[in-house]
């Protein structure tokens, strides 16, 4: 994905988010190109739950 592309999706109104599987956390881009951190889990498990999560329930956030 291009960071054009990624332009395109947040103007849309969608939120694109990062897995950091070694940081056990999922960070989200803001409006400058940024990267910032969504959410910090303790567990692996933790972390592919709201993934699994946001996946079912938040049609306007997605991984890239």
């Amino acid at each position: 994905m291009t960071n054009y592309d990624r332009m395109k999706l947040t103007k849309a109104g969608y939120m694109l988010l990062r897995v950091r599987i070694e940081e056990l956390k999922i960070t989200k881009q803001t409006g400058d190109s940024a990267w910032c951190t969504y959410k910090k889990f303790d567990t692996k498990a933790a972390l592919n739950r709201e993934v699994e999560r946001i996946n079912k329930n938040e049609p306007l956030m997605i991984f890239e």
